[in-house]
């Protein structure tokens, strides 16, 4: 069909759609979609199908056409990034965020003012879905990837919610490095926000040099004995468990130490710029941990550190790719 035929066929499926009834109705409405996306990938019967598809509970096949809409008009609109979020969330995403956000205000704004993190925000967010958005549905998460990492993220910033950056990081290296016993541990209160995750880089003298730290991780006996200093680290003082990079005789390793054994002290530094994410300093003496606390080998430090880097990565390939879009165009 010429684009013309093809669009009278769309608007004839439309009014069709509306006219159904009966359980059918839906089927014969997305049907009509897909007559005129095998002509030409109109963006409006893209966004028919994923809306009927979203009616008809294929939540999945919804979002991988939410996803086609954005790769064929990527500068566009907020409107694609908000109905996929309503996938993601199960509801519109506007109405969802501004519920949470009447709910949490007094909260949120005397943590803003004291410089503190608002713990019950962050669990009533994990409890709508909104910080377990990489991780598989086995572990309670929404399977999603770097763009609805993304998109989460730009409607907690712009009703000003609390970041989910340090929650999503720890969720990428389980998921990448994790053992099954490690994921079952952490990954399910990691979703729902009653489990905080930091981790634990920064050094005096070495700042984020990874090749510059001191922590040292020695073997004594069938475990591995902690001891160093940590600074500036996001939510050390709330987290329930950080991941600490430190060298061993193999080199940069990285362990899961939960922050309430033996050793572990902690306390507040005065937090810069964002405060809903405030920073500690962390010291760890002679902090015993098994086997089992290693995320990765020893001396895989680097990699693990890197994994959380693929989301970064995928989000500049895509913007590149755009922005040469734009240029061309």
């Amino acid at each position: 069909k010429s684009p013309t035929e093809a669009r009278d066929y769309f608007e004839r499926g439309v009014e069709a759609g509306r006219l159904a009834l009966g359980p059918g109705g839906l089927q014969a409405y997305a049907g009509h979609f897909w007559g005129v996306l095998e002509t030409r990938p109109y963006m409006r019967a893209l966004s028919g199908l994923a809306h009927t598809l979203v009616k008809l509970g294929d939540i999945d096949a919804a979002i991988a056409h939410f996803r086609a809409m954005l790769r064929l008009n990527p500068n566009d609109n907020q409107g694609i990034r908000y109905s996929l979020l309503g996938c993601l969330l199960g509801r519109d995403e506007s109405v969802a965020v501004k519920e949470l956000l009447a709910e949490c205000r007094e909260e949120l704004d005397e943590c803003e003012r004291i410089g503190r993190f608002p713990a019950e925000t962050y669990r009533r967010m994990g409890a709508r879905g909104m910080l377990g958005v990489i991780t598989p549905a086995e572990w309670g998460g929404l399977g999603g990837d770097a763009p609805e990492y993304c998109f989460t993220t730009e409607a907690m910033c712009r009703y000003g919610l609390v970041s989910s950056q340090v929650q999503i990081q720890g969720m990428r290296w389980m998921n990448d490095w994790g053992t099954a016993e490690q994921k079952q541990k952490y990954l399910p209160g990691m979703v729902a926000g009653t489990l905080v995750f930091s981790e634990s880089i920064s050094e005096p003298g070495a700042g984020s040099s990874l090749k510059k730290l001191s922590t040292t991780a020695v073997r004594k006996g069938g475990d591995w004995v902690i001891n160093g200093k940590k600074i500036h680290i996001n939510l050390g003082a709330e987290s329930h468990v950080t991941l600490v990079y430190a060298m061993t005789d193999q080199g940069l390793t990285s362990f899961l130490v939960d922050t309430d054994l033996p050793g572990v002290t902690r306390h507040h530094s005065e937090p810069l710029g964002y405060r809903f994410l405030p920073t500690a300093d962390m010291i760890f003496e002679d902090v015993r941990v098994p086997d089992a606390a290693l995320l990765g080998a020893p001396g895989e430090g680097m990699k693990t550190f890197l994994s959380t880097s693929l989301i970064t990565i995928q989000n500049l390939k895509y913007e590149k790719e755009n922005c040469y879009k734009n240029i061309r165009t």
